[in-house]
């Protein structure tokens, strides 16, 4: 689990997902809206994505290391950041720290 002070808080959710900045690859969808002092995640999984809740919580657990590391060292800028997958190959793919560092810092 991300620490508390990375987390996104739930009712800021529709609002980064309705006015947040759009970022997204064939795997990952990610919504952007700037402020803050650190950045916040939220991630989003829908049962489109799998049935199976094993993996959408692999996938979970794969993206939030990478977020916390790259949070804690300064890479990201300052923001609310809303993460929704599309795809169940997400809880395989080789490169998803490369893909998503690319989404994230571009």
């Amino acid at each position: 689990m991300l620490p508390k002070q990375y987390r996104l808080d739930p009712k800021l959710i529709p609002l980064v997902a309705r006015k947040g900045k759009r970022v997204s690859n064939e795997f990952l969808d990610i919504r952007v809206l700037g402020g803050g002092e650190v950045p916040q995640f939220a991630i989003s999984i829908s049962v489109k994505v799998s049935k199976s809740a094993v993996i959408r919580n692999r996938i979970r657990r794969r993206i939030r290391p990478i977020l916390l590391e790259l949070a804690s060292s300064g890479k990201i800028t300052p923001g609310k950041y809303l993460l929704i997958a599309k795809s169940a190959e997400l809880a395989d793919i080789p490169g998803l720290e490369d893909t998503l560092k690319n989404l994230l810092l571009n």
